[in-house]
């Protein structure tokens, strides 16, 4: 799989993590989804600014500018996440808190899609990104769950801060016992009482 198509898999994945939160009722499921809101994302910026974005910071016209304007965006996101991190289930700012990360997460999403992939696309040989592609599906395995908006944020500084955060994180992970992806699946489509629309449903 190339480096645009499973960049832009994570997108569709996080935007089915915001519609079933839209439709789920139950407190509990809501905060879980915001659980797997945060893994997502959280690896999602790992791969892309360690692996992606220096690329295409080098290789691509306008490259720089879209790829800081990106960082940006990705360090407002982790600052938002970071605060859901640590919301409890009753916290009554958690709903306030996920509609920001949407409209963040929506704008950035719109940017790179329009923007910079078509401009990546155009630039970089189709082997070259497909190589990119399997380098970043291989460090999902390793990457951070959990945001980290103080770490390093670009290229191999933020590769090995990310390997770092993400064994600490996983261990915290089966410490606090963060259900996993069919867990969390299983609870919305009960929660929906198994009428949950398949668009609507966790991928």
């Amino acid at each position: 799989m190339d480096a645009i198509t499973l960049l832009t898999n994570d997108h569709r994945k996080v935007e089915a993590l915001f519609k079933d939160y839209e439709f789920a009722t139950e407190r509990q499921v809501r905060r879980d989804l915001v659980d797997q809101m945060v893994k997502e994302l959280s690896t999602h910026a790992a791969i892309e600014e360690a692996i992606f974005y220096p690329k295409v910071r080098d290789q691509v016209p306008e490259g720089k500018s879209l790829v800081d304007e990106s960082l940006a965006e990705h360090q407002q996101m982790k600052k938002t996440l970071a605060k859901l991190d640590e919301m409890e289930v009753n916290d009554p700012n958690l709903d306030a808190s996920v509609q920001s990360l949407m409209g963040e997460v929506k704008h950035h999403v719109s940017e790179e899609e329009a923007e910079l992939f078509p401009k990546v696309r155009a630039s970089m040989p189709v082997d070259r990104l497909a190589e990119m592609g399997d380098e970043m599906e291989k460090m999902k395995s390793s990457a951070p769950t959990h945001p980290h908006p103080k770490a390093p944020n670009l290229g191999a500084p933020a590769k090995a801060a990310g390997m770092a955060a993400g064994v600490a994180d996983r261990a915290r992970d089966a410490a606090t016992g963060r259900k996993d992806e069919r867990e969390v699946r299983q609870e919305v489509m009960a929660d929906r009482d198994y009428e949950h629309p398949p668009s609507q449903r966790l991928p």
